[in-house]
């Protein structure tokens, strides 16, 4: 049996996470991007303009967006700029879960927004599951920050009401 130096660990460890990187799709929200193949999850006061501004920064990929009960007005949406031609619409009450797993596997769509309240690990679980299978970057917007495993990206997002400018906060991200 080899012994291993704790340098070498390291040096070990960061090689095979480097080989492990995930694409990510730009924003100009956040310097490294959105990841593909994995869940992002968005909280705080400008999460929706954030997703919003996600699917403008990545014009050249069809996006889905899903909520339970419909909150958000495709108008407004148009009005920074976004093609509403490359965005599905799904109002999908109580099969919200289903929606998106279905949406997901079609491989149709890069992005996939999910408004919803905080889900539990073995959905979440799930839903990264065909996310990662279909390499779409699946952004779940909910109101308070959720702490599961399944999750890659946390992300908690600012506006500033004066300049009404939006930003985003990293709060948690795994490799």
């Amino acid at each position: 049996m080899q012994t291993m130096t704790i340098e070498q660990l390291r040096y070990l460890v960061s090689s095979q996470q480097t080989l492990h990187a995930r694409e990510c799709l730009h924003t100009s929200l956040l310097e490294n991007g959105v990841p593909r193949g994995a869940i992002t999850q968005i909280c705080g006061f400008g999460k929706t303009e954030a997703a919003v501004q996600l699917i403008k920064d990545n014009a050249e990929f069809k996006a889905a967006w899903i909520e339970s009960e419909f909150e958000l007005n495709p108008l407004g949406v148009a009005q920074r700029d976004v093609d509403l031609t490359r965005i599905l619409f799904a109002e999908a009450g109580e099969h919200m879960i289903w929606t998106c797993h279905q949406i997901l596997k079609s491989n149709l769509y890069p992005i996939v927004i999910l408004k919803s309240a905080p889900l539990d690990d073995f959905l979440l679980r799930k839903l990264q599951l065909a996310a990662e299978k279909s390499h779409t970057a699946l952004v779940i917007l909910t109101e308070d920050f959720s702490a599961s495993w399944p999750i890659s990206l946390m992300l908690k997002a600012h506006r500033n009401l004066v300049t009404e400018n939006i930003s985003l906060e990293v709060l948690r991200q795994r490799v």
